[in-house]
C-alpha cells in the first residue's frame, strides 16, 4: 500500500516514448571540482507511441551543484577524495499479469543493498585507519553537504560500514580504494540513508 511507480517519456521529433508503472535505481557520482551527476535506470510496461507536438520548457537558471565544499566527512574524518559512489541498490522487476494487455502490471522494487566507494588519499593509521575499521567491521557516519543554505542538498548515512579496502594510485599519489554498504541505523530500518534539499 501507498508505493508510487512513475510514466517516463521522452520527445522525439514530435514523437512521445514512454513507459507506465516505472519503478528504478539511481547512483549518486560525485566527482572532486565537478556536477554532481545521478545515473537512473528504470523498468516499466512499455507504452505504444504516440504524436505529440513538443513542448516549450522552462529552463533553470539555477547552478548545477558540484563536488566543492562538500563538507565531507566519514566517521570524525575528512577525507580527501576524487570519487565517491553512492548507489541506491535497488532491484527491480516486472510484476506478471496476464489480465493486462501487455502481460504486466508493475515494477516493484523486491529488494535493496545501498553501497558505494570513495579514494580517499591514504593516511596514517593514528590519523585514520580505514583498514582497522574494515576488519573490526566498524560502522561510521556519512556526511556531505553541497551547495548553500537556499539552494543545496545534504546527504546522511548513519552506518557506513567498509567492506573491501584496497591499495590504488591517483596520478603518483598514494590512495586508498573502498567500498562500502550503508547499513539500516534503528531496527525498523528504511534508513540507511537520507537525502535533504535545503
Amino acid at each position: 500500500g501507498g508505493v508510487k511507480t512513475l510514466t517516463i517519456g521522452s520527445y522525439v521529433d514530435g514523437i512521445w516514448r514512454s513507459i507506465k508503472g516505472a519503478m528504478g535505481n539511481a547512483v549518486f557520482r560525485f566527482e572532486a571540482g565537478k556536477k554532481v551527476m545521478v545515473d537512473f535506470e528504470f523498468k516499466g510496461i512499455w507504452v505504444p507511441p504516440t504524436d505529440v507536438a513538443l513542448i516549450t520548457p522552462t529552463w533553470t537558471t539555477v547552478a548545477p551543484l558540484r563536488f566543492v565544499s562538500s563538507g565531507l566527512a566519514v566517521g570524525a574524518a575528512n577525507p580527501k577524495c576524487a570519487n565517491l559512489t553512492i548507489d541506491l541498490g535497488n532491484q527491480v522487476i516486472l510484476r506478471e499479469d496476464s489480465g493486462t494487455s501487455s502481460g504486466y502490471i508493475s515494477a516493484c522494487i523486491t529488494d535493496r543493498k545501498m553501497k558505494g566507494t570513495i579514494d580517499p588519499e591514504a593516511a596514517l593509521v593514528a590519523t585514520r585507519d580505514n583498514l582497522g575499521d574494515w576488519l573490526a567491521r566498524t560502522e561510521a557516519a556519512l556526511a556531505i553537504s553541497l551547495g548553500a543554505a537556499t539552494n543545496g542538498v545534504a546527504f546522511a548515512a548513519p552506518k557506513l560500514q567498509f567492506t573491501n579496502v584496497q591499495e590504488a594510485d591517483r596520478n603518483g599519489t598514494y590512495v586508498e580504494q573502498v567500498d562500502f554498504v550503508l547499513n539500516r541505523s534503528a531496527a525498523a530500518g528504511d534508513d540507511e540513508l537520507t537525502i535533504t534539499f535545503q
